[in-house]
């Protein structure tokens, strides 16, 4: 199902911190925009440090074609040996990930701030649910 009105599309800044490479989402992740995702990470995930946090916090709209694009990042990153966190998820992404019980499978922090610290930690735990 589209949103309604006109379709936003799709950014994705990436930006190196120490430890950990942050991907901010802004717009809507959809089957015409999740390839963009996947250019951006292509070959960065991994060459940020031993973490990775994607960050929603300015994601409007998410279809299945999306959490399918977040998955795939999430197991190629698992596969380098990086961990992953997803931060700022509400509204109707976060819907969808609650919908699909994958807020059950991925470390889901309120803010990239929050997922930056708790990957920078030795146990890189989950918090903030």
């Amino acid at each position: 199902m589209e949103p309604q009105g006109k379709r936003e599309e799709l950014t994705v800044v990436l930006e190196r911190k120490p430890g950990v490479l942050v991907a901010r989402l802004v717009g809507e992740l959809t089957i015409t925009s999740c390839h963009k995702l996947s250019e951006a990470a292509q070959g960065e995930v991994g060459r940020g440090g031993p973490g990775l946090v994607v960050d929603a916090t300015e994601l409007k709209f998410m279809d299945s074609s999306g959490l399918g694009a977040l998955v795939a990042l999430m197991r190629a990153a698992q596969g380098a040996g990086v961990q992953v966190g997803f931060a700022g998820f509400s509204g109707a992404p976060r819907r969808v990930l609650e919908v699909t019980h994958l807020d059950m499978v991925m470390k889901l922090y309120p803010t990239a701030g929050a997922a930056e610290a708790a990957l920078a930690s030795p146990d890189g735990r989950r918090s903030g649910r």
